[in-house]
């Protein structure tokens, strides 16, 4: 539409731009949020990690040393 029609509906043209700022800013302010998260979430997620790959590791040695006496 042009200026002139947004007028004629008795629009501002203005309504469409800040509308997307508005946008913008809560989209801007949303993914800040989400880092934030994202960062106090991380060491727990590390940690959980790192026992899985510790209880996968020793369950490993477990069937390591089956194999191993079964060989023998």
């Amino acid at each position: 539409m042009t200026e002139r029609s947004y007028k004629h509906r008795g629009c501002s043209t203005m309504d469409g731009t800040e509308q997307l700022e508005q946008r913008l800013r809560q989209g801007r302010e949303q993914a800040q949020a989400l880092s934030e998260y994202a960062a106090e979430v991380q060491p727990v997620v590390d940690k959980i990690v790192k026992l899985i790959t510790e209880q996968d590791l020793l369950r490993l040695g477990g069937v390591r040393e089956v194999l191993l006496r079964k060989t023998k």
